[in-house]
């Protein structure tokens, strides 16, 4: 009877200890080092400008003198009930405007509709902003079309004033701001199902009644969370104010400018960027009371 020999298994093909295997959970500094980067990123460019702005604000040592005397000034006044009052005007026009496009986007079955519809919302976003504020000043000018075109069909015999005026800006501002608000209330309507509406028509109900009655609560936080991503964005518009208002209808953005550069006057450019950051804070806050992170942060990301 012959007696069997163990041989010895190599290392390299001994089992392996499962309680040494690899795991997707690491300790904190691994963490942290992973986000070092991201950290960096967000304290040089965020923090460290924030934190410069508000001490050349304040570095006169008198408190909120800088403040008062900000706001004892008739032109920041005016500067910013404009800034404020036209990004509302603008904000109410493009959610309207844009809740219709988007739900004729939602439930139109013509191909056709939705070519010319999508073709609208996506050609502003090919052409550059120099391009579409100068396309209106050609259409807005005094001998512009729109003025001849008015004169011709006998509407006014004179040229009407059309640009450099707060018409202009608002135009402007929601030619710009339209797509912006179509898209995220589109992904808010693809919630509502259509059939809602033709069972409150079935009940009798009109069709206007059937879609305040049915759409307009469920769509209302898209709504306002669409209006706050527009009103923020037009809060700092610059080039737009500037071209198709001029000195007449002077946003924030243009006053910071004219301080920086034309007046030396930093800390009245950086009184005027503080306050139009803390109204922007205001509106973000509300926005996030009302409608809620999940909704808000879907809209942004619309």
């Amino acid at each position: 009877m012959t007696a069997s020999v163990t041989m010895p298994v190599p290392a390299s093909r001994a089992p392996r200890d499962l309680s040494q295997s690899w795991s997707a959970e690491r300790g904190p500094l691994i963490g942290l080092a992973l986000a070092a980067p991201l950290i960096v990123l967000v304290v040089v460019m965020l923090l460290y400008p924030l934190g410069k702005l508000i001490s050349i604000a304040f570095d006169d040592g008198d408190g909120f003198g800088s403040i008062t005397a900000f706001f004892s000034s008739a032109a920041h006044i005016r500067t910013m009930r404009l800034t404020f009052v036209d990004s509302a005007i603008v904000t109410l026009v493009c959610v309207t405007v844009g809740s219709v496009v988007a739900w004729a986007l939602h439930t139109t079955a013509s191909r056709l509709t939705k070519a010319v519809l999508w073709a609208s919302i996506i050609l502003p976003f090919l052409m550059g902003s120099v391009i579409k504020l100068y396309a209106l000043v050609v259409l807005l000018e005094r001998h512009g079309v729109i003025n001849r075109a008015l004169m011709g069909i006998g509407i006014t015999d004179s040229p009407t004033r059309l640009l450099y005026n707060q018409f202009a800006v608002v135009l402007g501002l929601t030619y710009h701001m339209l797509p912006f608000a179509v898209l995220p209330l589109l992904a808010g309507f693809q919630t509502i199902s259509p059939d809602l509406v033709k069972a409150a028509e079935s009940l009798g109900a009109s069709r206007a009644y059937a879609l305040f009655s049915t759409v307009l609560p469920l769509s209302l936080p898209s709504m306002l969370a669409t209006g706050t991503i527009v009103y923020i964005i037009c809060l700092g518009f610059y080039l737009t104010p500037e071209v198709l208002g001029g000195p007449t209808t002077p946003f924030s953005s243009s006053l910071i400018a004219q301080d920086v550069f034309q007046f030396y006057d930093l800390k009245s450019a950086s009184v005027s960027a503080l306050v139009l950051l803390v109204g922007s804070l205001v509106v973000v806050l509300l926005a996030y009371a009302l409608v809620g992170r999940e909704r808000l942060a879907r809209a942004v990301a619309a």
